[in-house]
């Protein structure tokens, strides 16, 4: 299995130029209500975050801010994209990340402050 590495910046903009795409043109309005951009985390916090942790990677899962999230979250927004951070033990080729949680474990619970929670509430853009 190939290490994870940087890509081609070029690339990856295209890819999010098109994710971006999809989204303004999108009949849906639920689709064109969930957009963002992305999710920002102060490196300081994330890093110590990430130190933290007892599991050799960590996983991104996407998902869409429920009411019961924006009640204990104020800075979230419902019915917005955002990104969760999980611990993980394995590091699975990019290609083959299960959607909807990846190995099928339960996260559950408020992340509080357990090390092995979801890293969230980063800042919405835009």
């Amino acid at each position: 299995m190939a290490k994870h590495r940087p890509v081609n910046k070029t690339l990856a903009q295209e890819c999010m130029a098109q994710y971006k795409k999809i989204h303004q043109n999108s009949s849906d309005p639920e689709v064109k209500k969930g957009f963002t951009d992305g999710v920002v985390f102060d490196k300081a916090e994330l890093i110590a975050w990430l130190n933290a942790i007892p599991t050799p990677s960590v996983k991104i899962c996407m998902g869409v801010y429920t009411p019961a999230f924006v009640q204990k979250y104020p800075a979230a927004k419902e019915g917005r994209l955002t990104t969760f951070i999980f611990p993980s033990t394995t590091i699975p080729p990019l290609h083959i990340v299960k959607a909807g949680g990846g190995d099928g474990g339960d996260p559950g619970g408020d992340p509080g402050n357990d090390p092995n929670d979801p890293l969230n509430v980063g800042g919405l853009e835009p």
